[in-house]
């Protein structure tokens, strides 16, 4: 039986990518929201407390914590996944489903479109054009591995690895879908039929309908 608690915002891109893996694992979990518009995260009691860099999210798991996304849901995916799909026992699969994590963290810069389209745009900050060009190039160019890969995927193409979700598919879903809902950015999928069915199928799985449903 878990005793989690996830420090975070259902909005923040990275708490909605850890609480994707608790649903999927059926993990019970309680959100403790922090208060963002008062600078509550960095604040000197939460940096020391919970997260010295003054980010969301942070895992409590009984008296274990854990900060970072990533590590989170790998934590995650270890622990509670009994399906062990989440996060594949064979080699090759799992040097996949790494792959696929790294190319998002390392080279798949939505996350600066986003922060310039829509969180600057929250401050009342104008975005910066030449960054926001700069990123979708970058974007582009994950789209376009990303769809080379579905395209000679053998077997269901509706996931990036094997024949079942996991955290692969997962840590695209919340920059992915931010960007989408940026008007000029709607039909960024469209020239990629490949990835635009993975895309419709990985979204719309209830996990992430219950998790982008909460404001």
């Amino acid at each position: 039986m878990s005793n989690i608690t996830v420090v975070g915002l259902y909005m923040s891109t990275c708490t909605r990518r850890v609480l994707t893996v608790l649903e999927e694992t059926g993990t019970p979990y309680t959100l403790k929201p922090v208060d963002f518009a008062k600078g509550e995260h960095k604040s000197p009691e939460y940096v020391a407390k919970e997260q010295p860099f003054g980010q969301i999210p942070v895992l409590h798991d009984g008296s274990f914590k854990l900060y970072e996304s990533r590590a989170i849901i790998r934590y995650l995916a270890s622990k509670y996944d009994k399906t062990k799909t989440l996060l594949p026992q064979d080699p090759e699969s799992l040097g996949l489903v790494e792959q696929f994590i790294s190319i998002e963290s390392s080279n798949y810069k939505a996350d600066e479109i986003v922060f310039e389209k829509v969180f600057k745009k929250m401050r009342g900050a104008e975005a910066n054009q030449a960054v926001v060009d700069a990123a979708f190039e970058k974007v582009k160019r994950v789209f376009e591995v990303l769809e080379e890969h579905l395209k000679h995927k053998s077997g269901n193409k509706g996931f990036l690895v094997g024949d079942h979700l996991t955290l692969a598919d997962i840590v695209y879903l919340p920059y992915t879908g931010y960007l989408l809902n940026i008007d000029e950015y709607k039909h960024a999928l469209d020239k990629y039929p490949h990835l635009n069915a993975w895309w419709k199928n990985v979204t719309g799985r209830p996990s992430w309908q219950k998790v982008i449903s909460h404001k």
